[in-house]
């Protein structure tokens, strides 16, 4: 698999990124702002995400939700947004001759958007309500609460949705302010994929985002990954199950050893024949799921392993996974083992990579976080190269007893007994 890539900077600072796709019917434009919640003030908590809900209640020529809907309706196209502590994303997705709708509708909101107060105090009850879903899913909520251990009370540390107190307080002119302090044209890649004429798309996107500003670059506050908090912290909740994640402080995106520390994860948890399902699930029968993955940021990073474990054998659960741990760092993983993980990292890459949405937003995300593109071939040969040692020194450097935090939601209270068993000897 070799994509045709084309890409360079507009006038306004935008970067376009184009991938052609002979045997594509579709066409997927996604238009990245490099704003998410990490860039939030103390005042600001949950607006990149309430924003994005926002600019789809409609702009300067699709002036309510209904003309935005229905715009992409007519040709049977797609549309969506999200939001993550990093970016800002809007999508749409159509049959490759309707590409300038597309792109007139995403310009439209994202530079165009009215928020209507109307709208606005409807959207606060929906967004709310999304606050309140989350609250009642321990599996997606210790996600949060071991963001909150690891970064505090940050941009990184805080809810993407915000608060309900926070959602409750904005008004129009929040947005407009938010709108004209991020959304500039040198924090937006804007990436296009499928059945498509780069030339008359280039011209496309020149004509409908040329009111973007420019704008200077902006980072956000460094991540610190708080070592002077508990190891373990527990939100109590009268449940059937408990939710777990461990986590070591990680890599970040662009690290030298980015290649092995997603190998060192796979052979932990990334599949059904890793170390953590066949030894807590299959074996020990102590839960449903459990996996290992990582979180990979700009400047920072977290290995972590997650399970949905019985309550009586939550600290069974933890010693086991501990366990497997302490064997990966002390121990080198065979050859086989290692062979089969890169096989599976690069086959589930490749089949991330068949529709125009997907590659889309493999090469959008490539060129708004690292400012460059790491091709499917120079990853899978980046992977391949990768050693058992290799492996064992991520492991090594990582799992460390000083870099464990242990976030759990259910019915527990004793958290020095957890905080016990966090050790690798």
């Amino acid at each position: 698999m070799q994509h045709k890539i084309t890409k360079h900077h507009l006038a306004n600072g935008i970067s376009l990124v184009m991938i052609p796709l002979e045997s594509a019917t579709s066409v997927t434009t996604i238009a990245l702002m490099g704003v998410g919640s990490r860039y939030e003030s103390d005042q600001q908590r949950g607006i990149a995400h309430f924003t994005e809900h926002m600019v789809f209640k409609g702009g300067r020529k699709y002036t309510t939700a209904q003309q935005v809907a229905q715009a992409l309706d007519a040709v049977g196209g797609d549309f969506n947004a999200f939001t993550s502590q990093e970016f800002t994303g809007f999508f749409t997705k159509t049959a490759g001759q309707h590409l300038e709708l597309g792109i007139d509708v995403l310009s439209d909101i994202m530079l165009h958007a009215t928020f209507p107060e109307v709208e606005l105090e409807k959207e606060k009850g929906v967004i709310i309500e999304e606050i309140n879903m989350y609250e009642d899913m321990p599996m997606r909520k210790v996600d949060q609460v071991l963001n909150s251990q690891v970064y505090g009370d940050t941009g990184m540390g805080r809810p993407i949705l915000g608060n309900k107190e926070s959602i409750a307080s904005y008004a129009r002119q929040d947005f407009l302010n938010y709108r004209k302090q991020f959304y500039r044209g040198v924090q937006c890649t804007v990436v296009i994929a499928g059945n498509f004429d780069p030339r008359q798309a280039t011209k496309w996107v020149e004509q409908y985002f040329a009111e973007l500003p420019a704008g200077e670059p902006y980072q956000p506050a460094p991540a610190v990954f708080h070592t002077d908090t508990p190891r373990v912290v527990i939100e109590e909740k009268a449940s059937e199950q408990t939710h777990l994640m461990l986590a070591a402080k990680g890599y970040p995106l662009d690290h030298p050893k980015r290649h092995a520390y997603r190998l060192l994860a796979t052979i932990l948890g990334g599949n059904m024949s890793s170390r953590l399902f066949v030894s807590v699930r299959e074996e020990q029968g102590l839960c449903y799921y459990v996996r290992a993955g990582i979180d990979a940021y700009q400047d920072t990073g977290m290995l972590v392993a997650s399970a949905g474990v019985d309550n009586f054998r939550l600290n069974l659960a933890v010693a086991a996974i501990m366990q497997e741990f302490a064997k990966i760092k002390n121990e080198p993983v065979t050859a086989q083992e290692l062979e089969r993980a890169k096989q599976f990292s690069v086959g589930k890459l490749l089949l991330s990579l068949e529709d125009s949405e997907e590659v889309a937003e493999y090469y959008g995300m490539q060129d708004l976080l690292l400012k460059r593109i790491e091709t499917p071939e120079e990853i899978e040969a980046a992977t391949l190269a990768v050693t058992a040692a290799e492996v064992q020194d991520v492991a090594r450097e990582l799992l460390t007893e000083d870099n464990l935090r242990l976030a759990v939601i259910g019915p527990h209270q004793d958290q020095m007994a957890l905080d016990q068993l966090l050790k690798l000897s």
